[in-house]
């Protein structure tokens, strides 16, 4: 992964492809402002079947380059 862009190094609102501000705190389903082990995993489940666009189990650059391209 580059560190590095054009202009210097890059900032981490450019290297997401989801966009969220707070990803820890968007995983607080409850709203607790407290993040349960059960939360972030439901969470990270939640944006890993968002990137998994064909639905096989695994994230291929394929499937990086078409999301990104959405």
């Amino acid at each position: 992964m580059r560190t590095k862009g054009p202009e210097g190094p890059l900032r981490p609102a450019l290297v997401t492809l989801l966009n969220e501000r707070e990803p820890e705190l968007a995983s607080d389903a409850d709203f607790n402002r407290r993040v349960t082990p059960a939360e972030f995993e439901a969470a990270t489940l939640d944006r890993f079947r968002l990137l998994d666009l064909d639905g096989d189990g695994a994230l291929g650059e394929d499937e990086f380059t078409r999301f990104i391209a959405r």
